[in-house]
């Protein structure tokens, strides 16, 4: 999938629990980790950052950044170190991970075994096209609503 829809998704998401879960710390952490899994790919609008230039040196794209088996390392770490971006970065990384295994090339669920969990909608397809749709109108709809009302 690519970034936009990875944002799209994450923003409705966080808007859906902004008000549980607090403010923009929230917010920036939901949209950055669902982006973040694509930092080994320098096609990507992250992996282009230079910042994360080691990284595609040591990886491959949908490799173990793309696994259950990080998110749950990265997790832990994040969850003692920065408590306070931990419920942002389950949602984004998470609805990275959900959204690119609806994709033919899928995830490796349990880096570093190679049981994928894969769709059949391709990148840049209808049905990609068709959720990058449907999350605009869902995020401009929760936000006009929650303005209005």
């Amino acid at each position: 999938m690519y970034a936009r829809t990875h944002l799209v998704v994450a923003l409705f998401l966080s808007l859906v629990f902004l008000h549980s879960a607090g403010g923009v710390v929230f917010l920036s952490a939901t949209l950055f980790f669902a982006l973040f899994p694509d930092v080994d790919s320098q096609n990507s609008w992250i992996g282009k950052k230079k910042i994360f230039k080691p990284v595609r040196f040591f990886t491959k794209h949908r490799g173990v950044l793309h696994s259950s088996s990080f998110m749950l390392f990265l997790g832990i770490i994040i969850y003692f170190l920065f408590p306070s971006v931990f419920e942002g970065f389950l949602l984004g990384y998470g609805s990275h991970l959900i959204l690119d295994s609806l994709t033919p090339r899928g995830i490796k669920l349990f880096w570093p075994l190679d049981l994928r969990l894969k769709g059949r909608f391709r990148t840049g397809g209808g049905v990609e096209i068709f959720i990058f749709v449907a999350f605009i109108i869902l995020d401009v709809t929760f936000v006009l609503t929650h303005i209005l009302f």
